[in-house]
């Protein structure tokens, strides 16, 4: 995604998926150009601004103040910076980290943050175009990062499925031995009832 586009799409709603730019909030102290001129002296004000990074492209960033859309394209990321108070920069991003991943060795977890790009879904988003000039075998190393993604997505998937499978067993058994001690209960009240019925005559 060019600056261009980060700086003019009409960006709205939650997160799109395919968007792999990372948002840093943090504050700036501003001069407040009104305020000044009103009261004689320097007055600065707290701004919230946002810098956004390219994974895998060093030159194409930006920083500046937050806008509405902002708020709408990153909201949880918006939302951990509000929650942390005006003076934090949110710096936490979700995902897999590099070191934590089994097929990358130190040296290109190393070369891959240099670039921005800090996790395994990042890595697994970068197209061509960023990641030739990173080096040898980083278009397969973001070909097998693209496997992983989908292969926890599909393992979440299979382990909801297998939930909803022990849930359902759970609930046949607790209705199979519901219906048997019914039966029971049955047996034993037309054992009684036999008893107390009149002998024929």
């Amino acid at each position: 995604m060019s600056l261009d586009e980060i700086e003019y799409a009409d960006l709205v709603g939650a997160r799109d998926k395919n968007d792999s730019c990372i948002p840093i909030f943090h504050t700036e102290s501003i001069l407040d150009i009104e305020a000044s001129e009103d009261s004689g002296a320097k007055i600065y004000k707290s701004v919230p601004f946002v810098e956004i990074i390219v994974p895998g492209n060093d030159k194409e960033r930006v920083d500046r103040p937050v806008e509405e859309k902002d708020k709408h394209r990153w909201p949880m990321e918006w939302r951990r910076f509000i929650d942390a108070g005006s003076n934090a920069t949110q710096v936490e991003i979700d995902g897999t980290p590099l070191e934590e991943w089994a097929q990358i060795t130190k040296a290109q977890a190393m070369t891959l943050k240099a670039s921005n790009i800090t996790t395994v879904e990042q890595l697994a988003s970068i197209a061509d175009i960023n990641l030739q000039s990173l080096g040898m075998g980083m278009v397969e190393l973001r070909n097998k990062a693209d496997v992983y993604v989908k292969s926890q997505k599909g393992e979440i998937s299979i382990q909801k499925a297998a939930a909803k499978t022990r849930a359902a067993n759970k609930r046949i058994k607790t209705l199979e031995k519901q219906l048997k001690e019914m039966q029971i209960r049955l047996e034993e009240m037309e054992k009684r009832n036999d008893q107390n019925a009149p002998p024929n005559r």
